[in-house]
């Protein structure tokens, strides 16, 4: 194969590795449980990158060596390997700012757990009420619309009688 169409290639099939990272694993079902639920996709994710770190190594050996004439050739067989490269740069400076930078420290202890306040069943019946009627606060059962009184709420119905 000749180098210029080995070096299109090996830069396409880069490409195509590259959006495949992230296009792939959308369309994979999450499987594990609590913590290691998705870790499947990661893998795949992994697996497209490796693929195309391999695919960016091989245009940029293709291009250095036998491409001596052609500039334009020539840096489109560096792209990928540059990418990749500073993709991995990346990462390892993410960890490493992540294992050398210290969290800010903690002024007071974390508040104490309060105990469990469980509703009112009578203010949540009238919350629930209060969608499905108009809630009038009064009393008086005076109109014909008046469905029924609740703890001190006159619910009607805004369509006439009952």
């Amino acid at each position: 194969m000749r180098p210029e169409r080995a070096v299109i290639l090996f830069s396409s099939l880069w490409l195509l590795c590259s959006v495949l990272t992230y296009v792939h694993p959308i369309f994979i079902e999450p499987t594990g449980d609590g913590f290691t639920r998705g870790l499947n996709r990661l893998g795949a994710a992994l697996g497209w990158q490796a693929a195309a770190s391999l695919f960016a190594l091989l245009a940029f050996v293709t291009g250095v060596g036998k491409l001596s004439s052609k500039l334009l050739l020539k840096w489109i067989s560096r792209i990928p390997g540059i990418i990749q490269l500073l993709l991995i740069l990346f990462m390892i400076g993410l960890i490493v700012y992540l294992r050398v930078s210290k969290p800010a420290p903690v002024s007071e202890p974390p508040p104490k757990p309060r105990p469990i306040q469980y509703p009112n069943k009578l203010k949540a019946i009238q919350t629930a009420i209060r969608g499905f009627f108009v809630v009038d606060s009064s009393k008086a059962i005076s109109t014909p619309r008046t469905v029924a009184v609740l703890g001190g709420w006159r619910l009607t119905n805004p369509f006439g009688k009952y």
